[in-house]
């Protein structure tokens, strides 16, 4: 078979830090949009057919996050919302069907650290405020200089 797709993709963020003596106050918008044409095709042995398509899909999301921190640390709390519009919705054979909530907002709070020969980083998430979807992340980042 021969298969052949265009695929496009599209992001910008504004970003905005604010300090007031120990305090830093992050704000954030943000769009993203990809598209994917795909011709139509058959396979080689003539068992699938496949029809053109084209699939688009389209994120924004706001971030608001304060800091406190001295020296070359920092604990922070954080919360970014998101609205994905994807037409093509999750969809189940059988049973009860997901709601396909297109918003969401994900919380954290964590710390950050920035030293000499080291950084170091630990978050905690939790996205909150979309149906039929429950999700908690713990993440670690640690990078030494050697």
């Amino acid at each position: 078979s021969e298969f052949s797709s265009k695929r496009g993709f599209v992001s910008a963020n504004l970003t905005h830090v604010s300090t007031l003596g120990d305090w830093k106050l992050t704000g954030a918008l943000g769009a993203l949009a990809s598209k994917r044409e795909q011709d139509a095709y058959a396979e080689s042995n003539g068992n699938a057919v496949a029809a053109a398509k084209t699939d688009t899909v389209e994120q924004y999301n706001l971030l608001l996050e304060a800091a406190y921190g001295r020296g070359g640390s920092e604990a922070f709390l954080g919360a970014l919302y998101e609205n994905t519009r994807d037409p093509q919705q999750v969809q189940f054979a059988t049973g009860p069907q997901p709601s396909n909530d297109p918003d969401s907002v994900m919380l954290t709070a964590g710390w950050r650290h920035f030293g000499r020969g080291l950084t170091a980083s630990f978050v905690f998430n939790a996205r909150l405020d979309q149906e039929d979807v429950k999700e908690y992340g713990f993440s670690m980042l640690l990078r030494f200089d050697l």
